[in-house]
């Protein structure tokens, strides 16, 4: 009796976990349901060429909260049509963050990023920082979220058949499938935490200011080290008052004002 109570306890403790991780991961896309008639007549709008008004309705539901994937990827459009590149890079990066492994946003977001004066040659990711990249993108935050509930329905369900299973063989087969199982959990639970981690940060922003000479240190008076263009993706290391210090896709590291970015 002690044992069955153990087993329910561990996993009542799991399912209060893998629930907070899909409530996390659907509060960060929107508080409520997409308005759909406004959502709708902006799609009509953009359908239309008529891409300004369809710009303020999509941005009226970003503003409000409404930060689905289906908002940023076609903002990042609508800015795109009207070759606003630096607003369409932020909003495509905002639905990348949502859906990592879209093809359509890597796609749209490579062509944007040709259309900018900086062409910034990156340096190549680890492999392991690739493999897992590659990994993250199979799914969408909110599947992965789901996909981590699934798996542990599937391990508390082989759990329950090793405490009232009777027959020795179908324990010792239920204790195999329970540590695969677990194995299992605790990965979708890393990439669940990666992506969750990932959403929240604020540190990668677009440069929206023309043109900006970075300092060698956070005064008016440092010396240049280089010059960037609206556009640009910048990782944001570190930050004293209104500056930051950025660092480019090539490594190269700078002190420019916070005012020159929006973070994604």
């Amino acid at each position: 009796m002690k044992k069955i109570m153990k087993t329910g306890w561990l996993i009542a403790l799991m399912m209060l976990l893998s629930c907070g991780i899909i409530k996390a991961q659907e509060e960060q896309q929107s508080p409520e349901i997409l308005p759909q008639e406004k959502y709708i007549e902006a799609l009509e709008d953009y359908k239309s060429d008529n891409f300004a008004a369809a710009t303020v309705k999509l941005q009226d539901l970003y503003d409000s909260g409404y930060d689905y994937f289906e908002v940023c990827y076609n903002l990042g459009n609508c800015y795109f049509k009207m070759n606003d590149m630096a607003s369409a890079i932020l909003y495509y990066e905002r639905a990348d963050k949502i859906s990592p492994g879209n093809e359509n946003v890597k796609h749209n977001l490579e062509v944007a990023n040709k259309q900018i004066v900086d062409k910034i040659e990156a340096v190549p990711a680890l492999f392991y920082a690739r493999w897992w990249s590659s990994i993250t993108g199979w799914l969408d935050v909110t599947q992965w979220a789901y996909c981590c509930l699934l798996v542990f329905l599937l391990l508390a369900a082989a759990v329950v058949l090793i405490v009232v299973s009777k027959k020795l063989v179908a324990r010792k087969s239920a204790l195999i499938t329970s540590v695969l199982l677990l194995l299992v959990f605790i990965f979708v639970l890393c990439i669940n935490i990666s992506l969750k981690k990932r959403y929240d940060s604020k540190d990668d922003a677009i440069v929206f200011t023309p043109t900006v000479s970075a300092k060698g240190s956070p005064t008016e008076t440092g010396v240049d080290i280089f010059v960037i263009h609206r556009g640009t993706k910048v990782n944001i290391e570190d930050n004293i008052g209104d500056w930051i210090e950025i660092k480019l896709s090539d490594g190269k590291t700078g002190w420019i004002k916070m005012k020159d970015v929006k973070t994604i």
